[in-house]
């Protein structure tokens, strides 16, 4: 059974395309064009990733914990590396907490220039630091890894 009149309908819409066919691509060129323009104007922002194993405790005799019961346990290492007083000592030994950033704590959570997640299957920490300075924001990332294992070697 054949249904004529939705045949009619997609030949009509059809022919409405092929009529205006110029102004559909001048809008398509306009808006990559305005696209561009504000791609160029934006400023640049860079990411830097650095990655920090947890592995059990080398001191004294392993807890014996299975490696699901390792993996619950890997949102507790997140504290170490989204801590204040790293951040804090990071951005006074980058000098960000003067001109022309004048960064705080606050200031860098809010613009969301840190980020700490937990990669599925795995027993790594990833520390991603966006900046608008790709060398900062390298030694930013670095800098807060190192940190963190170090706050960890002086908790253990």
């Amino acid at each position: 059974m054949m249904d004529y009149e939705v045949d009619r309908r997609l030949a009509t819409r059809i022919g409405k395309l092929r009529q205006h066919w110029r102004w559909i691509l001048e809008g398509a060129g306009a808006c990559g064009a305005v696209a561009l323009l504000v791609s160029l104007f934006l400023p640049k922002i860079y990411r830097a990733t650095t990655y920090i194993m947890v592995s059990e405790s080398k001191i004294g005799s392993g807890s014996g914990n299975t490696p699901w019961q390792q993996a619950a346990l890997l949102p507790t290492f997140v504290p170490f590396v989204d801590n204040d007083a790293l951040i804090s000592e990071s951005l006074s030994k980058f000098h960000l907490n003067s001109s022309p950033y004048n960064l705080t704590v606050d200031r860098f959570r809010r613009r969301g220039y840190l980020d700490v997640q937990i990669p599925k299957s795995t027993s790594l920490l990833e520390l991603n630091v966006e900046f608008p300075n790709a060398q900062l924001a390298a030694d930013l990332a670095n800098d807060l890894a190192r940190r963190a294992v170090q706050f960890n070697d002086r908790m253990n």
